[in-house]
């Protein structure tokens, strides 16, 4: 597998998305996108996205689960550290400077070994 989709779609409507990408040469799981809907939010979907996120990521093997997001974006920040992930790089970089000069890349990873823990 290189990567997944999950959805969360409670009463038929879907309000939420993850997914993953598998990189084999150094086992890692990235969950390169998390979205739920605004009006949704706070009720859970999110954790419980990356719960099956990181399921996927176990039955994988993968060593550990990194997501990115932008030192802007304070209540993700919360959000996966809440959810176990700890702050692991700074990409200062990665965003183009004419998009806006103070964004930058935070990295964040979950670890496990050989499962990721939960």
């Amino acid at each position: 597998m290189g990567s997944a989709t999950i959805v969360a779609v409670p009463d038929g409507i879907l309000v939420g998305v993850a997914a993953i990408e598998y990189v084999a040469w150094n086992r890692r799981a990235i969950l390169s996108h998390l979205y739920v809907e605004r009006e949704a939010r706070g009720r859970g979907i999110g954790r419980m996205l990356v719960q099956e996120i990181q399921g996927l990521a176990n039955a994988l093997h993968a060593r550990c689960l990194w997501v990115e997001t932008q030192n802007v974006n304070a209540p993700a920040i919360r959000f996966y550290e809440s959810c176990g992930f700890a702050f692991s790089g700074l990409y200062t970089y990665l965003y183009a400077p004419h998009d806006n000069a103070d964004e930058k890349a935070l990295l964040f990873t979950l670890h496990g070994s050989p499962r990721i823990q939960q």
